[in-house]
């Protein structure tokens, strides 16, 4: 990943500040391609926040979260075009803010965080505020959820850029959780069934507009690490996410609710999906990604409001639970339309291709109508697997339909990595029960092409036939 010196990222920040002079509350254009960035007139009239300037200390030890909230104030204050700068100590070392949770809304504004700097969690979870409620649903369970980390809240215009980390300290997070939620030792009467609350996101950009998130590293999530919630116009660019393969549910980006997102050139190393998109998110555009010990690139799961326009292209996995993947609850409402998967390449997955509207954890199993897919399309997927090449099952009353596979070509391997093999040997197991086939329930595809191998007749719920490798079916 490019990494920018801490003086070029506050260049970049003028630059991408220029060509506006528009008030704090005046709706912005539409961001600019990255590309075009650097073409973009200086403007001198920004306002500079240092967290510096607001008693901020960059020591690795004193909690800076007063001082931060400090500095994003005065910028919500100001009418001017602003920028907010984590200033490293000194140019020659890293530098080391500590905080708790911290509010990083601000309109028209670019917050620098240079590659010489650290923004790191106090390590302890004792006195971790409670933030906004979860926006998943509560499955029978409570809906409050800590703080975020990082919050992006009602802001329009932002951006998060210059090649620092952001590190959650995740692991305190991953000691205390019991599923998705957080039981805190200190909490009294909490367990799996009674959780004190979610554990936080990481980035949570909510109810936010034009937010670009550029060009940074994010390390050890506690949960979910970047997650735009009732958003739009979101971009995130040139990001490193990595837990080391560790982590409960440390899933990398989540956009739920959320249209207009573009998420491109990123490398993501977790413990749960690589990107999820999940309910009511629409025309989101995934494309040249690493993945690497995730449990795949995932629609889902959803529960209630449709998911449609979504497309993952240019995908590389590696020792991932699944290729491209859809859950979608058996206790929700939804359907899930016109989702591409392009030019992926998986190896040593569990599972090649998978769907399941089955899709369940711990907590209410109320059935529903349940979630539908329909027009989705694999083009030019590629991926060896240790469990089943493809699993697709869909629900009888909202079958799968519309599918199309077009240069598809699925295999076994028997290669297990040792530090995967905890993770992947129920896949192995699999394989070895339903064979080097695709399993199909309620599905129906409507165009298959050039796949090997090809979709059995459980496959096609319809008149539809199993084609050749020349014919289309329209």
């Amino acid at each position: 990943m490019f990494r920018a010196p801490w003086h070029i990222g506050v260049i970049v920040v003028v630059l991408i500040l220029s060509g506006s002079s528009q008030s704090k509350n005046t709706a912005q254009q539409k961001n600019e391609p990255i590309s075009e960035v650097h073409s973009a007139l200086f403007d001198t009239t920004a306002s500079t926040f240092s967290v510096l300037d607001y008693g901020a200390k960059a020591d690795g030890a004193s909690n800076n979260a007063e001082a931060f909230e400090k500095a994003f104030e005065a910028c919500r204050g100001s009418a001017a075009l602003s920028k907010v700068v984590f200033f490293p100590g000194t140019r020659d070392t890293t530098s080391i803010y500590v905080a708790g949770p911290w509010n990083a809304s601000c309109n028209d504004t670019v917050v620098v965080i240079p590659d010489n700097v650290v923004i790191q969690s106090i390590n302890s979870t004792l006195n971790w505020p409670l933030g906004m409620d979860c926006p998943e649903p509560s499955q029978g369970l409570t809906t409050r959820q800590a703080a975020p980390f990082i919050l992006v809240h009602k802001a329009r215009n932002l951006s998060m850029i210059g090649g620092g980390m952001i590190d959650a300290h995740g692991s305190m997070w991953w000691e205390e959780h019991c599923g998705n939620w957080w039981c805190p030792p200190w909490a009294a009467n909490v367990s799996a069934k009674h959780p004190y609350a979610w554990r936080p996101y990481m980035l949570r950009v909510a109810e936010s507009s034009d937010v670009r998130v550029l060009n940074l590293t994010f390390k050890d999530p506690g949960f979910w690490c970047i997650v735009p919630t009732h958003s739009s116009e979101v971009e995130v660019a040139h990001v490193n996410i990595t837990s080391g393969g560790e982590g409960p549910n440390t899933d990398g980006i989540e956009p739920m609710w959320t249209t207009n997102a573009h998420l491109h050139d990123l490398s993501i190393w977790n413990g749960d999906d690589c990107i999820t998109v999940k309910s009511g998110s629409s025309n989101i555009l995934i494309e040249n990604l690493h993945c690497r010990g995730s449990h795949g690139i995932t629609i889902g799961s959803v529960w209630y409001d449709d998911v449609r326009n979504i497309t993952y292209r240019n995908v590389a996995m590696e020792h991932c639970g699944a290729g491209p993947r859809i859950k979608g609850r058996r206790q929700g409402n939804a359907t899930i339309s016109d989702i591409t998967f392009e030019n992926v390449v998986g190896s040593t997955l569990g599972t090649g291709i998978e769907i399941d509207m089955l899709y369940e954890t711990p907590g209410s199993t109320a059935k529903n109508i349940g979630v539908g897919a329909t027009r989705v399309e694999y083009r030019n997927v590629t991926g060896t697997s240790l469990g089943k090449l493809a699993s697709l099952q869909c629900i009888d009353t909202r079958p799968c339909t519309g599918l199309s596979a077009i240069d598809v070509r699925l295999s076994s391997s028997i290669n297990i990595a040792p530090v995967y093999t905890g993770h992947l040997q129920h896949q192995l197991q699999q394989r070895e029960v339903f064979g080097n086939s695709w399993e199909c329930k309620n599905v129906n595809f409507s165009m298959v092409l050039d796949v090997s191998p090809k979709p059995g007749s459980n496959c096609f719920i319809s008149d539809a036939k199993l084609l050749d490798n020349t014919d289309v079916l329209h």
